[in-house]
């Protein structure tokens, strides 16, 4: 037993031993001197007295320390310690907000900590680099203060997810407070994959992230339950007294929300992801500045006490008691005991440290004039991102991204197959003819081939078609991307697309040719239906159903181009939807009938005139027979080609009983075809990048007048075009499922029978549910059908 105890004291005599000589040129050569510390603060009463608590432990542990603490009013503290600073005096460390590292570095009134070099392991990455400027570290992160979303959990039982969820809450009266100044707005460029510089500290808003953000928020405005101001503190007052169920705050908010609403209603839980990842707030901290005045001597004591309120344990003491959140990332913070800071903890994961640079100052006063620019109407989303990059760029001599390309080294050849002709086909060409010249030892050779032979042969599992002739990369319909997919003839995309280039393109293209969250295809151009109409012979044209109908009335007459996919849009303005959760047509239950029946009814008039064969349609326009017709965008530059330029106006499409009309949107892509070797999966996407880049998607959008998909693309001088991509916004993009073949095969002939009028509406919807649920293997039962179509025939 006494062998044992010697042995034990050893041991310990033998740690001690080690630790002294570790320490003793260090944190313990600065604890033996005596001193005394003077730290200000600006915190309130009840956070000053969970200070001094954690100070007095410090005190009981170093007692040749003496620290003071003094509190100072918040709105005071920098002026002061300012003055007292270049006077030589002043604390000795003091706890401000991470904004303040700039200008007083700048001053010479902190001190830079790197040639003390501090132990910055257990704090969070991006809260050191917040605190870093001109290579210099100018203080230490004691807390961190990124924006995430608040809720309401009287109000929401399952807080938003996406930015889709967000907005589908906020219309079914859940509202949504927001503040749309550029610094607590810019979590959303991160979700639409933005950043703010590039490794040279260039601005790259202009890439396609912040375009799309902005049209996201611009869209989100009309929503109903959807709230935006520059005031914040409208903002706050709005959710402390329980009128909105979110707000996007910092943790700066959390008491006073707690102390209005309980703190069992205030959740916090992090800002809705984007179609390119997770939401990205900007990180601010609170931190721990030292003052330039202190020796060396002293500043190693400060940084003794600043490690000490920095560590897992009082961290957690801070957040525990006020709330702050740690950023000591070796603290574990358990959402069950501490759910709003453990929200405020995991948003600072996806956070953006922004750089301390020179520029940041002018980009963040300019970002907030182009938020309010672009979201009162002022300004062009294109517009607005290309202007404030610009001029941050050059204000500070950086030159455009737009410089000379690099040598091509691709070496190879490359077969697309494609089936459009004319100018479509020329576009398509004078890319590859362009990437040739880039590429010189690159063969790029564009065959046309007919829709249904590479339909046909793509969409069959059975296929084997001639190796030596089968094309890398075709470029067809959307339409063709479920089909493909199910016959295993292309193949997935996701992890060979890279986030700059993935946030180039305008979400809604993107998920066109997604299967499962996985991507097959890339977008070329997009499409979407419209309603053209002769300014010479129409003033105002149409913003409802019922006006379309007055004007026809009127000897106005109408032409609708009538089969599934290109009148969708009448559907759903009668509030029709396509599937139910379990992907069974849902159409007969929504209002599709009522569609049907509005047709059946317009067909008798003598001045609608509703057409299967869009040529038929377009030449009526065309040759002033026609005052409106509702049809693709992609008609654009045919009908410019053959109308005055006067004449031919764009305007969306009308609207219904149950609200705004939601064209079916559809996208031309390019798709890999399977089984390609890795080279050559690199050199047909490396044709793709090249293809819908910001030069040639704006030489697509001019020779061919088709729809780009590339955001970046500037349309000022385009106004069609861009009021064509504002109509994007309300379209609808069908799930690429298996269903959907169905209803694409079989959707002409509930139309052809009702415009036969020889089948009632109900009867043909009913008929036609039957068709597809058959297909896709559900019950026709009538147990099994919808109310309305058990007694039909």
């Amino acid at each position: 037993m006494i062998n044992k105890a010697a042995k034990y004291t050893s041991l310990f005599y033998l740690l001690i031993i080690l630790f002294l000589a570790g320490c003793q040129s260090g944190d313990t050569a600065a604890a033996s001197d005596k001193g005394k510390i003077l730290l200000w603060h600006g915190w309130s009463e009840a956070e000053a007295e969970t200070l001094s608590g954690i100070l007095h432990k410090f005190d009981e542990i170093y007692p040749n320390l003496s620290v003071i603490s003094q509190a100072v009013a918040a709105d005071e503290l920098r002026q002061r310690y300012e003055q007292a600073a270049r006077l030589g005096l002043g604390p000795d460390l003091f706890i401000g907000p991470g904004e303040w590292l700039v200008p007083l570095a700048d001053q010479g009134l902190i001190q830079d900590l790197r040639p003390f070099a501090p132990r910055t392991e257990d704090y969070l990455s991006g809260a050191v680099g917040s605190l870093t400027y001109a290579d210099g570290l100018y203080g230490l992160p004691l807390a961190l203060r990124p924006v995430a979303l608040y809720y309401n959990t009287k109000l929401v039982e399952t807080p938003a997810a996406t930015l889709d969820e967000w907005l589908v809450q906020a219309a079914a009266g859940k509202p949504v407070a927001l503040n749309t100044n550029f610094w607590p707005a810019f979590w959303g460029i991160q979700a639409f994959g933005g950043q703010l510089f590039d490794e040279a500290g260039r601005v790259i808003l202009d890439q396609g992230g912040f375009a799309n953000w902005l049209s996201w928020l611009k869209n989100a405005r009309v929503v109903p339950g959807v709230i935006f101001s520059r005031d914040n503190d409208s903002l706050r007052d709005l959710f402390f007294s329980g009128k909105v169920a979110y707000y996007t705050g910092s943790p700066d908010d959390l008491a006073a929300a707690r102390a209005a609403l309980g703190d069992d209603t205030v959740a916090v839980t992090m800002l809705p992801a984007g179609p390119n990842g997770p939401s990205g707030p900007l990180l601010d901290v609170e931190a721990i500045y030292f003052n330039q005045a202190a020796p060396p001597q002293k500043t190693r004591q400060t940084l003794l006490l600043a490690a000490f309120l920095t560590n897992a344990s009082q961290s957690t003491t801070l957040m525990r008691e006020i709330g702050r959140v740690p950023a000591n990332r070796t603290v574990q913070v358990d959402p069950r005991l501490h759910p709003a800071e453990a929200g405020f903890a995991a948003q600072a994961r996806t956070a953006v440290a922004i750089p301390n640079l020179p520029q940041t100052a002018l980009l963040l006063s300019r970002g907030d004039d182009i938020y309010r620019a672009v979201l009162e109407g002022v300004l062009d989303v294109t517009e607005a991102t290309l202007l404030l990059t610009d001029e941050v760029n050059d204000a500070f001599g950086y030159a455009s991204l737009d410089a000379p390309q690099a040598v091509c080294q691709a070496v190879g050849s490359l077969m697309i197959w494609q089936p459009w002709e004319d100018r479509l086909a020329e576009a398509l060409q004078q890319s590859a003819a362009d990437y040739m010249r880039l590429c010189p030892d690159v063969i790029v050779e564009v065959n046309e081939r007919p829709f249904e032979q590479i339909a046909a042969l793509y969409s069959q599992a059975s296929a084997n078609p001639d190796q030596n002739n089968q094309p890398d990369l075709i470029l067809g319909p959307g339409r063709w991307l479920t089909p493909f997919v199910a016959a295993q003839s292309i193949q997935p995309l996701s992890g060979q697309i890279s986030a700059e280039m993935r946030q180039r393109f305008v979400p809604a293209a993107l998920s066109t040719v997604e299967v499962a969250d996985d991507l097959y295809g890339i977008p070329y151009w997009l499409e979407t239906d419209v309603l053209y109409y002769n300014s010479q012979m129409v003033s105002d044209p149409p913003v409802t159903l019922a006006e379309l109908r007055q004007k026809a009335s009127e000897g106005k007459k109408v032409a609708l181009f009538i089969d599934f996919r290109h009148a969708y849009w009448g559907a759903a303005a009668f509030g029709a939807q396509l599937f139910s959760p379990v992907y069974r047509l849902s159409l007969v239950e929504t209002g599709f009938s009522d569609w049907l029946a509005w047709l059946q009814q317009a067909q008798r008039e003598p001045n609608i005139l509703l057409v299967d064969d869009m040529a038929v349609g377009q030449a009526a326009f065309v040759a002033g027979e026609v005052a409106l017709l509702v049809g693709p965008a992609s008609l654009l530059g045919a009908l410019e080609a053959q109308m005055p330029a006067d004449t031919l106006r764009v305007t969306r499409l009308p609207a219904g009983p149950q609200g705004e009309a939601h064209p079916w949107l559809q996208t031309a892509a390019f798709f890999l075809t399977a089984d390609l070797s890795v080279e050559q999966q690199a050199l047909a996407l490396a044709f793709i990048e090249f293809a819908t880049n910001n030069t040639n998607q704006t030489a697509l959008m001019t020779q061919t007048r088709l729809m780009p998909v590339n955001v970046n693309i500037n349309t000022e001088d385009a106004p069609i075009i861009s009021g064509f991509l504002q109509s994007v916004n309300t379209a609808y993009f069908p799930p690429n499922i298996p269903q959907i073949t169905a209803v694409l095969l079989n959707g002409h002939r509930v139309y052809a029978d009702i415009l036969t009028g020889e089948t009632d509406p109900l009867a043909a919807a009913c008929e036609f549910t039957r068709l597809v649920d058959a297909a896709n293997n559900f019950s026709i039962a009538p147990a099994d059908l919808p109310p309305d179509c058990q007694a039909a025939p």
